[in-house]
């Protein structure tokens, strides 16, 4: 007997009498798309550390930067959920990072890549991180989401810079029941 996940390739390896049926074809298919696909499209994107220069910032917690290739790179800090652009705060998040980094070389250090394409990466700016900035002033949430991917030391830091931008008001904490981005998305999913 054949195990679904053996490749097919001709008629001929199924035995006298055996039909090539549609179950068989769908098991070849996919153990052939599994093997060479990770291969080829599944492998996890490498991290890798460079510095670049800042082109645009396209929102709170996003950028495009020129790197040494010459090559533009969509990067999406991590760590961090900026409001988004139609959501108060937005703007105000938008336009802070874009007087601290846009046009201005920074050091990157990439995990991932997101399901867009852009490298998840801590951004450093004269060794201040960031994401940290960002939630410090009040402009950024710590995103609950993908906390686990920050190291602990980072994890502390950002939990003890939101809570005290919290205290202070600073930012998105001025409105007396802000919205968080992932909440804002969800609620303004029919907007896309």
């Amino acid at each position: 007997m054949r195990r679904c996940f053996s490749p097919i390739t001709s008629p001929s390896q199924l035995g006298p009498g055996v039909r090539l049926t549609r179950y068989r074809v769908l098991c070849s298919v996919l153990w052939f798309g599994l093997v060479f696909g990770g291969l080829c499209l599944g492998a996890p994107a490498q991290a890798k550390s460079f510095s670049g220069k800042v082109l645009r910032v396209v929102d709170g917690d996003s950028m495009e930067l020129l790197d040494a290739n010459d090559d533009v790179l969509r990067i999406r800090l991590e760590g961090i959920d900026a409001p988004e652009w139609n959501q108060p705060f937005g703007d105000v998040s938008k336009a802070y990072l874009r007087r601290t980094i846009e046009g201005k070389t920074v050091w990157v250090n990439t995990r991932k890549q997101d399901v867009y394409g852009r490298w998840v990466a801590q951004v450093r700016i004269r060794k201040t991180d960031v994401s940290l900035l960002q939630v410090q002033q009040g402009l950024a949430w710590v995103f609950r989401r993908y906390e686990h991917e920050l190291t602990e030391p980072q994890r502390q830091a950002f939990n003890t810079a939101e809570a005290a931008a919290q205290n202070q008001n600073l930012g998105l904490w001025q409105h007396a029941s802000p919205m968080s981005p992932w909440e804002w998305r969800r609620l303004n999913s029919h907007h896309k």
